[in-house]
């Protein structure tokens, strides 16, 4: 089975933490006055209590949280400018006896502009090759499914190393194909500035709610990041300051 995934780092830095599941937020607001607390409302009516709340939300689902108060005027130009890219991936392992490419070249380059391959065989992945998809043809695969992507993937290989494509395909041991762009908690793989956007977008969908000394809500991920804006260690970095932040108010 093909694994990509982070959740042995989450599972390390949450030791001891209680980890809810299918808890989709609603709605945050925040008490006024000093010293008021958070309350966050989820989709199944469940409600939740803090002094302070570290929001890590993509852009596109920050969008959806209705905040109370209102987010500042700047914070919300900031979530309309700031947008979330399609980076896909579609992940081949072959039997380890069968790579009939370079085994020592990290990248395989062709002229189909939908795919760029990433040789992981030479990163210890043993017969393993993975497709970088962008856009457009990332959003969406243009409505086809993972087996005709995986299809289309082993007929670029074929040409590209004059191989038969049915051959490829009974070597082919297993196979992963993301669709970040349609997943309900992602909606895309990380977040890009358009021509009309402005770096310092970031800085501001990085300050904290309510503006000022009673700030209750501070943000985090990638998209907040000044220095790993589209990086997990963007998202690290941002999260970490922020939970220093809150643990030397309390």
């Amino acid at each position: 089975t093909i694994h990509m995934r982070y959740d042995w780092l989450v599972r390390d830095l949450a030791q001891g933490l209680p980890i809810l599941f299918h808890r989709v937020v609603k709605s945050i607001k925040v008490a006024q006055g000093n010293g008021g607390h958070v309350e966050v409302l989820c989709e199944d009516t469940s409600k939740f209590t803090a002094r302070h709340v570290i929001c890590t939300v993509p852009v596109p689902i920050l969008a959806e949280i209705s905040f109370s108060p209102p987010l500042s005027t700047g914070k919300q130009e900031a979530i309309k400018n700031v947008r979330l890219g399609a980076h896909n991936k579609v992940v081949l392992r072959f039997h380890p006896d069968k790579v009939f490419w370079p085994p020592n070249i990290p990248q395989l380059n062709c002229d189909d502009d939908r795919f760029q391959f990433l040789n992981l065989h030479s990163y210890n992945k043993p017969g393993t090759l993975l497709a970088h998809i962008w856009p457009p043809f990332a959003f969406g695969y243009e409505g086809k499914s993972d087996s005709v992507i995986v299809q289309e993937a082993l007929s670029v290989l074929a040409g590209m190393f004059a191989r038969n494509q049915l051959e490829l395909l009974s070597h082919l041991i297993d196979y992963m194909v993301t669709r970040w762009d349609t997943d309900r908690y992602s909606r895309g793989s990380y977040a890009y500035l358009p021509p009309s956007g402005r770096f310092e977008d970031v800085g501001v969908l990085r300050r904290s709610h309510p503006p000022g000394k009673d700030s209750k809500v501070w943000f985090a991920g990638e998209a907040t990041s000044l220095a790993g804006f589209q990086c997990v260690h963007g998202a690290y970095e941002s999260g970490a300051a922020a939970a220093k932040t809150i643990s030397e108010l309390l």
